[in-house]
């Protein structure tokens, strides 16, 4: 199997965006969840009260981070299985680099 040069980057990129979703979804429960809104302005002066999102569409949005973290968390491990299995061990139990392998 071919070593990727950018696998560890990939890796540690995968693993922000894990632990950025995660956050999000830890952050936005749903029983805490409430309809956003604002005040949009109206032709005569006055204002009205808009729905930005509803508590639905909120949850909608959670569930799928979390499919995509779950997703996402799969190839994290695979690419972690895959680093493993690519380095190489020399005597005395240090790792060889990947500039110096043959």
């Amino acid at each position: 199997m071919a070593v990727n040069k950018f696998q560890n980057v990939e890796l540690d990129w995968a693993e922000a965006q894990l632990k950025n979703w995660q956050a999000y979804v830890d952050q936005n429960q749903f029983d805490q969840l409430e309809d956003r809104t604002k005040l949009r302005a109206t032709r005569n002066g006055g204002t009205v009260l808009e729905v930005i999102a509803t508590i639905e569409s909120q949850q909608k949005n959670i569930r799928d981070t979390m499919k995509d973290y779950l997703a996402l968390f799969e190839i994290v491990k695979r690419l972690r299985k895959d680093s493993e299995k690519n380095e190489e061990v020399a005597r005395g139990g240090e790792t060889i680099p990947l500039r110096l392998r043959g």
